[in-house]
């Protein structure tokens, strides 16, 4: 499935302190608090072209909660994952991976957990 091979690329290129989803809620658990999110979602795309098709990803990453502090992290994070498809290493079965998107953020939930996001298109 190709979501799943996009979250997978995504941890790859991120430090291993991201919890991936597909979606997220705000906990009131005490053990989330401290835990950062990466969260990759499929977002629709362009129609295919000649059985080519261009499925687009938006990634919002997560800090911590009450962590402002967390938005120089999660910027560099982000800028990563941008260097990462400028590179060789592609989900599995795709041609190619492009940002369509400059990284959006530093912004803050009402929790004050810093995040930024970015989307990818995908051509397979």
């Amino acid at each position: 499935m190709l979501l799943i091979d996009v979250r997978n690329w995504v941890v790859a290129a991120l430090p291993a302190d991201y919890l991936a989803m597909f979606s997220w809620v705000e906990s009131s658990r005490p053990e989330d608090a401290a835990s950062r999110y990466c969260i990759v979602q499929q977002t629709g795309g362009a129609g295919p072209v000649v059985e080519t098709r261009y499925p687009r990803f938006r990634v919002v990453l997560l800090g911590k909660r009450n962590e402002r502090s967390d938005a120089q992290k999660i910027m560099e994070d982000i800028e990563a994952l941008l260097q990462a498809a400028m590179g060789d290493a592609v989900p599995c079965g795709a041609a190619s991976i492009r940002a369509i998107t400059e990284p959006v953020g530093p912004g803050f939930t009402t929790e004050n957990r810093a995040w930024a996001q970015v989307d990818f298109e995908i051509i397979i």
